[in-house]
């Protein structure tokens, strides 16, 4: 199974967002289908805007890290 896969028959939510402003990418199946918003309508978009995040601090958290470190332990991926 390749990674184009995976993303697109996933159950869980994936979001490809880009790493300079948080804008999203791409979204799987599953993203659309929990958040009830056409794929297309996502696209473009901050994820803040559209909700993704509970808690916001995490979100600084976790953009601080990518930035830092140009990677996010799965430990700290927490919404």
């Amino acid at each position: 199974m390749n990674l184009a896969s995976i993303f697109r028959f996933s159950s869980s939510l994936v979001a490809v967002l880009d790493a300079s402003d948080g804008r999203v990418v791409d979204v799987n199946p599953e993203m659309v289908r929990v958040f009830g918003m056409p794929r297309d309508q996502m696209l473009g978009r901050q994820s803040i805007e559209l909700g993704f995040w509970v808690n916001l601090e995490t979100r600084a958290e976790i953009w601080a890290q990518l930035r830092s470190d140009k990677r996010v332990s799965s430990k700290r991926v927490v919404f």
